[in-house]
C-alpha cells in the first residue's frame, strides 16, 4: 500500500474524492440555468471536452443542462462515474446490501464483510457509511 494511505481510511477517500467530485457536479449541474459549458464539466469531471463532445454527439445532446448532464456521466471515463454508473445500475437505492456497497465502490467483499460482521450490519443507509468506510483501508483513485 502506498505509504501515504497508510493511516488514511476509505471515509477519506469516499469524503474527498468520491462525495466532494459528486458535489463538484451537482452544484454545476443546479447553478447553470441557461446550460452548461464542455469546459466546466471538463473541468469537474477531469476529461477532455473532446470527451464530452463525443458522448454528446452519441446520445443526441445538443446542449449540456441539468437534465441531461446525468447521461453524460454514464459515458464518461472519469473516475468519479464509474461510482455513479454503478449506483445508478442499481437503481440509486435507498437501503444499500453489503453486496451493493461492494459493487459501487468497488471494495473487497471479505474486507467489507469482515468489517460489518464486526458492526452487526446486514443492510444500510447512506448516514451510516462512516461507520464502515473508517474502518476501511483508503484507496487512490488517481489513475483508477
Amino acid at each position: 500500500m502506498d505509504e501515504k494511505f497508510a493511516e488514511l481510511s476509505f471515509w477519506d477517500t469516499y469524503e474527498n474524492e468520491i462525495s466532494a467530485k459528486l458535489r463538484e457536479i451537482d452544484v454545476l449541474a443546479r447553478s447553470v440555468k441557461t446550460g452548461i459549458s464542455i469546459d466546466s464539466l471538463s473541468e469537474v469531471l477531469d476529461i477532455g471536452s473532446d470527451e464530452i463532445e463525443k458522448i454528446m454527439m452519441n446520445r443526441g445532446i445538443k446542449k449540456l443542462s441539468r437534465l441531461n448532464i446525468y447521461k453524460v456521466l454514464l459515458d464518461s471515463s472519469a473516475t468519479v462515474c464509474d461510482f455513479f454508473r454503478r449506483e445508478y445500475a442499481l437503481g440509486s437505492p435507498l437501503v444499500y446490501t453489503r453486496e451493493d456497497i461492494a459493487y459501487i465502490y468497488d471494495i473487497d467483499r471479505d474486507i467489507l464483510n469482515r468489517v460489518c460482521d464486526e458492526l452487526k450490519i446486514v443492510e444500510t443507509t447512506a448516514f451510516f457509511f462512516k461507520d464502515i468506510f473508517t474502518r476501511l483501508p483508503a484507496k487512490n483513485l488517481q489513475g483508477k
